[in-house]
């Protein structure tokens, strides 16, 4: 049985990458991400304790980094 609880995890993960994995699509360190959030480098969302960042956006940096 599918809960609404399982709905919202597989909504955002269709939206969302986690910060442990936008890391690894960027080639960069975990912590290099995560300081590129605090300094307002790299837009992200929290929620329970786990930092989400917009995949659309990771895929633009990906982008722009390969050019």
């Amino acid at each position: 049985m599918i809960t609404d609880y399982t709905l919202r995890v597989l909504k955002i993960a269709e939206t969302f990458y986690t910060l442990t994995e936008t890391a690894r699509r960027l080639h960069v360190e975990r912590h290099t991400g995560w300081r590129w959030v605090r300094a307002g480098k790299l837009p992200a969302q929290k929620a329970g304790g786990v930092v989400f960042i917009e995949k659309g956006l990771v895929d633009q940096l990906m982008l722009a980094s390969q050019s």
